[in-house]
């Protein structure tokens, strides 16, 4: 008794068919990977967010105490840049060493600018203030966010009724203004924005 074997055609099906299922198993693989990958990734960037949006709004909260600093104006080129610089946020600094590489076993006041390095992310220029009064070497820098993608000043336009945007050269403390920073931060397909309020805002004020 003899036995059929298989066609040509019959044999090219099946191939096909295989590596139909193949190609499904891998896609969804690789579609199972990317959401587990993107779970972990999103709860980091928003901590990451939170806790940014915290120091840099308790950097806030101390300039607008300190009378140095009201004086100085909010916006400054940092010491040891060239004078056409654009200005930066000229913050106070309270304890350093929660949030800052300082000297280890110091937990020092100080002061630093805040800038956007388009290559780089969100960079903090600081000095302890022993350094200013000793006037010690360069200013540290710190990367505080690669993931931001700009710094927006907005200054709030009681006439108009809406918020406008300028240019830190265009900053004037003396004026009775209100002011804010929003900070543009994405990763990935996750966005975020933080909004520092430099004045405390009008109740009519709209939001940005």
């Amino acid at each position: 008794m003899s036995r059929r074997a298989f066609t040509l055609v019959e044999t090219l099906m099946a191939l096909s068919l295989t590596a139909v299922l193949a190609a499904g198993c891998a896609m969804l693989v690789m579609e199972v990977t990317q959401a587990w990958s993107q779970r972990e990734i999103t709860p980091a960037f928003r901590r990451h967010v939170r806790g940014l949006g915290g120091f840099l709004e308790a950097a806030v909260a101390a300039s607008a105490k300190d009378p140095a600093a009201a004086r100085a104006g909010r916006f400054s080129v940092p010491p040891g840049m060239p004078a056409a610089s654009p200005p930066a946020l000229h913050l106070v600094l309270r304890n350093l060493g929660q949030s800052l590489p300082a000297p280890a076993g110091s937990n020092p006041d100080g002061e630093g600018w805040l800038l956007h390095e388009p290559d780089t992310g969100l960079v903090m220029l600081w000095r302890t203030d022993r350094e200013k009064r000793l006037k010690d070497g360069e200013l540290h820098r710190t990367v505080i966010s690669p993931w931001c993608l700009g710094i927006d000043l907005l200054e709030y336009d009681v006439p108009r009724d809406r918020w406008r945007q300028i240019s830190p050269g265009e900053s004037d403390t003396a004026r009775d203004t209100r002011s804010r920073v929003v900070i543009r931060l994405r990763r990935f397909g996750e966005a975020a924005t933080l909004t520092l309020n430099l004045d405390p805002s009008p109740a009519d004020a709209p939001a940005y």
